[in-house]
């Protein structure tokens, strides 16, 4: 008998379906593998929201931080005068 552990062989749908268990959905195109992969995941992306918010919370603070743009003025400080 020979050894078929080095070999490579390209699995038939069913034969991969069993293997994955559960639902296993072939797909012919990338772009139809993407749709697939997308349709399947739990919940939406969460990072453009939160990168969005942070931007503006550095926008805001910025803004706060502007003495011009914030109505402070900034005072000169002042030195007490040197005495000879």
């Amino acid at each position: 008998s020979r050894d078929d552990a080095g070999e490579i062989r390209r699995l038939d749908v069913e034969s991969a379906a069993a293997r994955l268990g559960g639902e296993a959905t072939p797909t012919t195109t990338a772009g139809a593998w993407r749709r697939a992969v997308l349709a399947e995941r739990r919940g939406r992306e969460v990072w453009r929201p939160l990168a969005a918010a942070a931007l503006l919370l550095l926008l805001l603070e910025s803004l706060l931080a502007a003495p011009a743009l914030s109505g402070r003025r900034k005072e000169p400080v002042s030195t007490p005068l040197e005495t000879p």
